[in-house]
């Protein structure tokens, strides 16, 4: 699909931002577009009623035992003096505790005001024995484009969807175009809900050495396919903004000195924010660095309400998740509510998350390598964690470093290879507080919503199969992404020759391993790019430049690889004939790189020698535009050529191009780019 029309879009465009319909699907991924809905899906019967095909018998207020078939829900009701339940076979013995357990089963619980609470869920064992028609499908795209937990509250979250108002839809390539959009005085988008899909990198610096500021309410920035992600930026959502979707977006490595110092950052301060959606993102920094270099991963401070944070990757960070500045903000921090699901924390040191004051509810999620404290309940906070997942993890629940102790509702949880930094205590007042078994309650705080609960044991390989970004493309309804952008305020313009687009199908790119980024371009197209530009087309992490004639085409078939058809500078050698500068580049790939890593930089390169004319080198040049390497490069088979920066060093982006010293036809064939920090 040739995308170079912003509105597209795209019928399809507009569910993705969407809370799915309640229904559960037959499939696997399904596809099929949600409707629009802001709260769970209600799956429970009316209150005061026990369901039909239902068997049970009260004998004390002690303990729920109940068995069901692997493909069954089991659903703990709302009702003020009896068990709601649907095809379930059991017996009620309490109100304290209920035992279930399935492999594909769901746990539906809603708020209760009975004897029969929902304060105590546990996965430990059950038998099976009956199908129910209200089983719940957790890989469906219904599940995955319904908001649960407490951003489904309240007015609930649609985004930028068109809910009746109508709605805009653009695309950015870069954080000048972002927050341009975003300006609650744009008078283009302002009056409408607004959906921003992200198509390539946002940046420090091509957001103008800016944060990105979202102050206006009813948006959805979602990114496209292996196309979206924030390097060294984040977004700060503030001044009372409200019905907020984040989607499908790589973010990493923010420094504290760049703005809020967040990936995401919630900012009550200037206005109440409320019902915001995190979903299906990655967010990282790195672990080899100081400690306070980096901030956190996604957090918040005063008046934030009615927050879910669900099915994201949140690793190698020394800070992680942070809800509160201080222990002494008590009015800004009353009435916080945040919602954990189906995360999957990974090789993080503390904040997982953090609590002061406020209430949270952390379910389904999967940690993993934790070195320091998972999550920290303080100053009075209260928090329900159930049917979470702890492997290789130190101090998984537990109240330190304030002078008030927080409280947890915790049950049904896994600990695997745990560790404790001191004895636990489950229900002490005073901190250290630690909660040494999987069933710990020291407040009966359960949240007042509905909500699927899978069985513990499905946690893990659920949570590492579905969190992250491009994990659920196909519920996205996305707009194919496109190395151009077609926003009406970017600055840049490209076309493909003969109306064929660039082909973007290539490994994913991770910037902090050893991976290639050209290993696998489609081997059924040839697809040419003429790019005459002033600003670079930014593509899975990488820059292309062209603003002469020639092009830059990816070539396909049996040769898997880019091609520079022209030349990269004016004329001739760049070292010989501009000297050390490299002002007259023409063409280049450019490859972002932290400034101070020592890092490595290898291509897979080879030339094409027709009429006779070989190019003569491959030339590095850094961000400040200055020639920092050369080597010969006429070659006409496949070579490997290597360059690596020192720690220590100011670049930001490492340029290559290929010098045509004889004049004459011919072109660079690029097979593979490969960057890995040492």
């Amino acid at each position: 699909m040739k995308h170079t029309n912003l509105v597209l879009s795209l019928t399809a465009a507009i569910a993705l931002t969407a809370c799915g319909g309640g229904g559960s699907s037959s499939g696997t991924n399904n596809s099929s577009t949600p409707q629009l809905s802001s709260s769970a899906p209600a799956v429970s019967s009316s209150p005061s009623s026990v369901a039909s095909s239902t068997s049970a018998t009260v004998e004390s207020s002690s303990s729920l035992v109940a068995s069901t078939e692997s493909s069954s829900s089991l659903v703990i009701g709302a009702s003020s003096s009896s068990l709601v339940s649907s095809s379930v076979t059991g017996t009620v013995l309490s109100s304290s505790s209920l035992v279930a357990s399935s492999s594909s089963s769901s746990l539906v619980i809603e708020p209760s005001s009975s004897s029969l609470s929902s304060s105590s869920v546990s996965s430990a064992a059950v038998s099976s024995s009956s199908a129910s028609s209200v089983a719940f499908d957790f890989t469906s795209c219904d599940n995955f484009n319904t908001a649960q937990g407490f951003a489904a509250t309240g007015s609930g979250v649609t985004g930028g969807a068109d809910t009746g108002l109508g709605n805009n839809i653009v695309t950015v390539t870069n954080g000048v175009q972002l927050n341009n959009v975003l300006l609650a005085t744009n008078t283009t988008y302002k009056d409408k809900p607004l959906i921003v899909y992200i198509d390539g990198k946002i940046t420090w610096e091509n957001s103008n050495n800016a944060e990105i500021r979202l102050r206006r309410s009813n948006v959805s920035i979602i990114g496209l396919e292996n196309s979206g992600e924030f390097h060294g930026v984040g977004i700060r959502i503030s001044h009372g903004a409200s019905n907020i979707l984040i989607r499908n977006l790589l973010m990493h490595e923010v420094p504290q000195s760049r703005g809020a110092g967040d990936h995401i950052n919630l900012d009550g301060q200037d206005g109440a924010v409320s019902n915001i959606w995190i979903d299906h993102n990655e967010f990282y920094n790195d672990l080899t660095v100081d400690k306070d270099f980096y901030d956190e991963l996604v957090s918040g401070r005063s008046r934030v309400h009615n927050v879910t944070i669900s099915y994201n990757i949140l690793r190698d960070s020394q800070k992680t998740s942070l809800w509160g500045s201080s222990d002494t903000a008590v009015e800004e921090d009353v009435g916080r509510t945040i919602s954990y699901h189906h995360n999957y924390w990974k090789n993080v040191v503390s904040r997982l998350p953090l609590f002061r004051f406020g209430e949270g509810h952390l379910w389904n999620n999967y940690y993993s390598s934790v070195t320091g404290s998972a999550i920290n309940s303080r100053m009075g906070a209260k928090i329900r964690i159930d049917n979470n997942v702890f492997e290789n993890v130190k101090n998984p629940i537990l109240s330190v470093d304030s002078d008030m102790v927080g409280y947890w509702n915790a049950t049904g949880n896994s600990f695997t290879g745990v560790t404790w930094g001191s004895t636990p205590v489950a229900n002490c007042t005073t901190p250290p507080c630690y909660a040494g078994t999987s069933d710990s309650v020291t407040t009966d705080f359960t949240p007042p919503y509905s909500y699927n609960a899978m069985p513990t044991a499905d946690v893990k390989t659920h949570v590492m199969t579905y969190a992250g970004r491009n994990k659920i493309n196909n519920c996205l309804n996305l707009p194919e992404a496109s190395s151009s952008s077609s926003s009406s305020e970017s600055s840049s313009s490209s076309s493909a020759a003969s109306g064929a687009d660039v082909n973007t199908a290539w490994a994913s790119f991770d910037p902090n391993t050893y991976v290639s980024i050209l290993s696998n371009p489609d081997v059924a197209t040839t697809n040419n790019a003429v790019i005459q530009s002033s600003t670079a087309r930014s593509v899975n992490g990488l820059n292309f430049f062209h603003n002469a004639t020639g092009s830059l085409r990816h070539r396909g078939g049996s040769n898997l690889e880019w091609n520079f058809n022209g030349t990269g500078f004016a004329s001739g050698d760049p070292v010989a004939t501009v000297g050390a500068a490299a002002e007259e580049m023409r063409a280049y790939i450019g490859v972002p790189v932290d400034a101070g890593r020592a890092v490595t930089i290898t291509v897979v390169h080879r030339n094409s020698t027709s009429a006779g004319t070989a190019l003569g080198s491959i030339v590095f040049v850094g961000s400040d535009e200055n020639v920092l390497a050369k080597y010969d490069a006429k070659v006409g088979t496949a070579t490997t050529t290597t360059f690596s920066l020192p720690a220590g060093h100011t670049q930001t982006e490492v340029k290559f191009l290929f010098s045509r010293e004889g004049g004459g036809a011919g072109g660079m064939h690029v097979t593979s780019i490969d960057k890995a920090y040492n």
